[in-house]
């Protein structure tokens, strides 16, 4: 799933980093991986990341915000 996103992120590079490598790696380097991953979804909108992200199989969806539940 992390190639897949780091792959529609335009950062398919990430998918050899050692940081990112296995699940102990990313806790790890949480902060970092976030900061990657918020700089770049804020390019499309979630409408556009929740079809890219599950034509990719990758697990996702819509968090309501207060304004949507009003």
């Amino acid at each position: 799933q992390w190639r897949a996103i780091f792959g529609l992120i335009g950062r398919p590079e990430l998918s050899g980093d050692a940081r990112f490598a296995n699940l102990k790696a990313r806790i790890e380097n949480i902060v970092v991986l976030y900061q990657i991953v918020h700089e770049a979804m804020g390019s499309r909108s979630t409408k556009e990341w929740i079809a890219l992200l599950d034509v990719e199989g990758v697990p996702c969806g819509y968090i309501n915000g207060l304004e949507d539940l009003l």
